[in-house]
């Protein structure tokens, strides 16, 4: 993994996040580590590779402005999030992959960005998960 560059960690992904397929980037680490988004545009496509595996999977860098602040959210998660289980709660990260560029005939073939999640703990059977929530971790 020497070569791998974290770009953006996220929180914990949430119903929605995985519903929907998409999780938040407006870590400005990230957009700083991201291809710019020319201004005509509102999204960037790009690859991801399965930090365990082979498959790769077409995402998109999207930019938004909610107020006068831009939003910007990594969508077509869906697939990643349904092959491999993910929960509300688990994490995911985003590095970059420095030095395995490949680009045939000006286009890009090989995936710069490697996708890995990680599961939260699960809680242990018989435990109250709103006395866990709570922070009380003391038997009754």
């Amino acid at each position: 993994m020497e070569n791998l560059r974290v770009v953006l960690t996220t929180r914990a992904v949430t119903r929605y996040g995985i519903a929907s397929g998409r999780v938040s980037a407006s870590n400005r680490h990230f957009v700083e580590e991201m291809p710019r988004i020319p201004p005509e545009q509102k999204s960037r496509p790009f690859l991801a590779r399965h930090m365990q595996g082979r498959r790769i999977y077409h995402l998109e860098y999207k930019r938004r402005m909610v107020g006068i602040r831009p939003k910007q959210t990594i969508t077509g998660l869906r697939r990643f999030f349904r092959e491999h289980g993910l929960q509300p709660g688990d994490r995911i990260t985003l590095y970059k992959e420095e030095g395995n560029e490949m680009i045939l005939m000006g286009q890009l073939i090989s995936p710069l960005y490697v996708i890995h999640f990680e599961r939260v703990n699960e809680v242990a059977a018989g435990e109250d998960p709103a006395r866990l929530q709570a922070g009380d971790d003391h038997a009754p």
